[in-house]
């Protein structure tokens, strides 16, 4: 490697595992109703958190996510993986 050369981290923040049962919130509103939707926590960062969820959420939604004991965070989703039929796995940055 030259000496002018950076070194390439793919992540800025640490990743941390939680509890193998650890269950977020989803909060969202939609045109009819406030929503809420529970989601698998597969790991969460400083800046954001991969969760689990069986139900579609569309990008650009107005969400809100709670995990463990903090309060309501503001999110975006930046990345959506389908699993299956009916399972995604997403990327949440938290906003602020």
């Amino acid at each position: 490697m030259s000496s002018g050369a950076k070194s390439f981290t793919k992540r800025s923040h640490i990743r941390f595992s939680l509890e193998d049962s650890s269950v977020a919130q989803i909060k969202f509103k939609d045109q009819i109703q406030e929503k809420v939707l529970f989601a698998l926590v597969v790991n969460e960062s400083y800046t954001g958190c991969c969760l689990v969820a069986n139900e579609t959420i569309s990008e650009g939604a107005d969400i809100h996510i709670k995990v463990g004991n903090l309060d309501y965070i503001p999110a975006t989703i930046i990345w959506i993986n389908k699993l299956d039929d009916s399972v995604y796995k997403y990327g949440f940055e938290f906003t602020k």
